[in-house]
């Protein structure tokens, strides 16, 4: 197993964003014709829109609200992040276990529909928190001048929209001046993540990859997992999403945790996700567990992938396989 721990100043970071150098930790390579910019004094720090729940026939009848969130990182990139619980004054109920919300941005207002611009990291409807994260190579006013909206969609394969909002130039979003509060030097682990054969239908080769733990702020870490591109499409090809989690103690002090990452879509052809996860930096390199990728949702005893964090051997315990139940994470 490989392990890369790097320090990056936050000059460097944003040159390597801008030079296309990250696209490979879970930066999207979409919307091309960018140059390295510094960040504009009249540009907001972050921007979020409102998602409005959309009534329909499908497993979530009501819909699910929520918001879409650009925070600007400099160096043409930007993190947009959504929540689907922001509304709630509690944990949302989790969904049927074999559904992944697919998420996009798409050209146009909501009243008339229209092409997909961007993909971002599918949502977990097994988990509480029902939220994702992406990292974006355009500048944030390349979405504050988009004509476009944001869609989300009950599943990876599937046209029946459970949310969706007005962004850019069509909605009045809720501009901060102050965002995220990222750390001056931000640390980063990566851990090589091994393909796993297996007797599934989708990919029975298992697939290889990494995962990737950024250190954002002082107590949140983006966690991203990519699965090395197929030669073809760069997707697994599959139409559902791929589960991914953390299992393991803390090697300091034996707390078990569990998380739920944000899974990848079969259909991507950039085959990674991430998630922001409301812990310290430190809590990742305590960790003494491992990465498992898995099938789907309905297939979780089948693992496509999987990595040791730290100093394990060999992963023991719980694979995925054995909890039908919701995953309470943060």
């Amino acid at each position: 197993m490989t392990i890369l721990t790097r320090l990056l100043g936050p000059l460097l970071f944003a040159t390597l964003v801008a030079g296309g150098a990250l696209v490979g930790a879970g930066c999207d390579g979409q919307g091309g014709g960018m140059q390295e910019r510094d960040r504009q004094e009249d540009d907001p720090a972050a921007v979020s829109y409102e998602l409005k729940a959309q009534p329909n026939d499908g497993a979530f009848p009501l819909g699910r609200s929520g918001q879409v969130t650009f925070y600007d990182l400099g160096g043409d990139s930007t993190l947009v992040t959504l929540d689907l619980a922001a509304s709630l004054n509690r944990r949302p109920e989790p969904g049927p276990p074999q559904v992944s919300f697919a998420t996009s941005i798409r050209r146009g207002r909501v009243s008339r529909g229209g092409e997909r611009i961007y993909r971002l990291s599918p949502i977990d409807a097994r988990t509480t928190a029902l939220e994702s994260a992406r990292l974006v190579m355009e500048p944030i006013d390349a979405f504050l001048n988009l004509d476009g909206h944001v869609q989300i969609r009950e599943r990876i394969a599937d046209t029946t929209v459970i949310s969706q909002g007005n962004i850019g130039t069509n909605a009045d979003g809720v501009t901060r001046d102050a965002g995220l509060e990222l750390v001056t030097d931000p640390r980063t682990l990566v851990l090589d993540l091994h393909a796993v054969p297996n007797e599934g239908r989708a990919v029975p080769d298992g697939r290889a990859g990494t995962v990737r733990f950024r250190e954002l702020t002082h107590g949140k870490t983006l966690v991203t997992v990519a699965l090395d591109p197929a030669p073809s499409s760069g997707s697994t090809g599959a139409d559902v999403a791929h589960p991914v989690y953390i299992r393991g103690k803390s090697a300091s002090g034996g707390v078990d945790i569990t998380l739920a990452l944000s899974p990848i879509s079969g259909m991507d052809p950039a085959a990674r996700s991430s998630r922001i996860i409301r812990k310290r930096f430190e809590v990742f390199t305590d960790i003494d567990g491992h990465v498992t990728v898995h099938e789907s949702n309905a297939n979780r005893s089948i693992i496509l992938a999987r990595g040791n964090i730290e100093a394990t051997a060999s992963p023991s315990g719980n694979d995925g396989s054995e909890n039908d139940g919701p995953m309470q994470d943060e």
